[in-house]
């Protein structure tokens, strides 16, 4: 790379997962792309999805959910050897690509998400191989806002170091937990820093309305399978009672939408996305003891998204979002909405904490608490909720814009 940035626009190579089915991915990438966009350098943005999606809704994986049930099941060595079998395929052909996407690209960015998470080697594998052909291409890099989980097997970390092995300008981690989990397993160089999650900049991205909804607007209930989020699950599940396994899911479901209309509610099932989510949202929604309030109107379906900006349409018009799902969260708290989360994860306490809302996860498997929190939460004035969110985006912005600048210093030589 030459002393100087070239005559024409920056291009920027965006690494992420965009065309995920699991549209919070697609989230993450759209507002960071649209924030990067909107810098006074207007820089040009090439998406690359991890995953070697082209768009929206490519199948990469056949079968997915199945063989997501299968792999739940069996021992976690041959679970990891046929999972690295498959992903030393994949990470062989997207090599390839991504040598010929590179060529003429200025600087590579990784876009958030839980990316520094090992789940039989899924993620390291993948940013390894991405790493290694930013070193290649001579490419400053820098990582914006990403997740890190602690379940780094002693391979996943060495695959991980590869990044350090590129010309890593910058480090930036989405919430304290993540800022800890590198420095541990990374180091302290280049130091970490605190980058919010993208996702907080849904509303302007998508240009969607911001504040209060109407009282009579329904509210948004987030419904995913356990056979996913157990597969990357760090804590129990919120709503699956002990010993229960994921048969539980869809009653605790159907108990929240109950007790939210009995209590005089509108509700409004949606999914992010996902073929196992959109398979049980489907099963929710059909369950007979609903079938009541679906004839009266006090419940509707939403259609699975297939991409972010369909994700936070059908959130906009709602007055709350309860979902185990992060970006569902994200999105809902972007739109100045009332938010609840429902555990399974550290990543979903992690933000939550993030923007002074500790107290808004739920833990147990009780429907009914749902809604007693849920109805404290929106009887709670909103003032100084308001000023953290004013808070949380200005310093979206400031990390995105760091990560930029270090970036641009090291395509100057500097």
């Amino acid at each position: 790379m030459s002393g100087t940035l070239p005559p024409r626009p920056l291009r920027i190579a965006l690494f992420g997962l965009p065309y995920s089915p699991n549209t919070g991915d697609g989230v993450i990438s759209d507002c960071l792309a649209r924030a990067l966009a909107a810098q006074p350098e207007r820089p040009q943005i090439t998406m690359i999805d991890l995953a070697g999606r082209s768009a929206p809704n490519e199948v990469v994986v056949p079968g997915r959910s199945g063989l997501l049930r299968v792999l739940a099941h069996l021992p976690r060595p041959l679970r990891r050897a046929l999972v690295r079998a498959g992903l030393t395929l994949l990470t062989g052909r997207l090599r390839r690509r991504w040598r010929r996407q590179l060529a003429g690209m200025d600087i590579a960015l990784f876009a958030g998400g839980q990316i520094l998470s090992d789940a039989d080697l899924n993620f390291p594998m993948k940013v390894a191989a991405a790493a290694d052909c930013c070193r290649e291409a001579g490419l400053p890099v820098a990582i914006v806002a990403a997740g890190a989980s602690r379940n780094w097997s002693a391979q996943g970390r060495r695959l991980f170091g590869r990044l350090l092995l590129a010309d890593l300008r910058h480090a930036g981690l989405r919430d304290a937990e993540s800022l800890r989990i590198w420095q541990e397993f990374m180091g302290r160089d280049p130091a970490p820093i605190l980058c919010h999650d993208p996702g907080l900049l849904a509303a302007e991205a998508y240009g969607l309305r911001i504040g209060p909804a109407d009282p009579a607007s329904p509210v948004a209930l987030g419904i995913a399978a356990h056979s996913t989020l157990s597969l990357h699950a760090d804590r129990p599940v919120a709503g699956v009672a002990a010993g229960h396994a994921g048969d539980g899911l869809a009653g605790f479901f159907v108990g929240i939408c109950r007790d939210l209309v009995a209590r005089g509610h509108r509700v409004r099932l949606f999914c992010n996305g996902a073929d196992e989510d959109a398979a049980l949202l489907k099963a929710v929604a059909a369950d007979p003891l609903l079938a009541p309030a679906r004839d009266a109107g006090h419940v509707d379906l939403a259609a699975p998204p297939r991409t972010g900006e369909e994700l936070a349409t059908i959130l906009a018009p709602c007055k709350a979002v309860v979902a185990h799902r992060l970006h569902a969260c994200i999105v809902g708290y972007a739109l100045r909405r009332p938010i609840l989360g429902l555990s399974w994860d550290s990543k979903l306490d992690a933000f939550f904490a993030s923007v002074g809302l500790g107290g808004q996860v739920l833990h147990g498997a009780d429907s009914g608490a749902v809604t007693m929190i849920l109805e404290g939460v929106l009887a709670r004035p909103q003032g100084s909720a308001a000023d953290c969110y004013d808070r949380a985006l200005a310093e979206c912005r400031i990390g995105i814009r760091r990560a930029f600048d270090a970036c641009i210093e090291g395509a100057r030589g500097g």
